[in-house]
C-alpha cells in the first residue's frame, strides 16, 4: 500500500512539472489517503501547488495547511502558503505567513519580494 502511494506521489509530481496540474491533483490525494511523515508532507504540498495552478487557491490553502501540519520547517511551503493567502487578498495571513517563510530561510529571494509588496 505504501509503495503504491509513493509511486502515486512520484507520479503526480512527474504530472505537476509537465504541466498536468488537474491529473497531478488526482494522484496527490491518491498518495495521501496512505503516506505519512515527509512523504505525506510532499503529498499535502503537491496537491496545494496543482490546486493553485488550477485556479482554487481557497483549496491550495488548505493543503499547505495540511502539509505544514505535518512537518513545519519547511520554507518553500510556507512561502507558497502565504503567496496563497496574498491572491486570496487575506494579506494579514500572508505576512504571518511568510515571516515563517523567512524565519526559516532569511535569504528566500520570493518571500522577501512577497515581504515588500505587503508593505506597501
Amino acid at each position: 500500500k505504501t509503495k503504491r502511494a509513493e509511486a502515486a506521489l512520484n507520479k503526480g509530481t512527474s504530472l505537476y512539472n509537465q504541466g498536468e496540474h488537474a491529473a497531478a491533483k488526482a494522484k496527490f490525494k491518491e498518495a495521501i489517503r496512505s503516506l505519512r511523515g515527509g512523504a505525506l508532507a510532499r503529498a499535502h504540498a503537491g496537491l496545494g501547488d496543482s490546486e493553485f495552478e488550477l485556479g482554487n487557491v481557497s483549496q491550495s490553502v488548505s493543503a499547505y495547511k495540511s502539509s505544514l501540519a505535518v512537518s513545519s520547517r519547511n520554507a518553500d511551503r510556507w512561502y507558497r502558503l502565504a503567496r496563497s493567502y496574498y491572491r486570496l487578498d487575506n494579506k494579514s495571513e500572508a505576512k504571518v505567513s511568510v515571516e515563517k517563510a523567512l524565519a526559516i530561510k532569511p535569504s528566500h529571494s520570493e518571500a522577501k519580494k512577497l515581504l515588500k509588496r505587503l508593505a506597501k
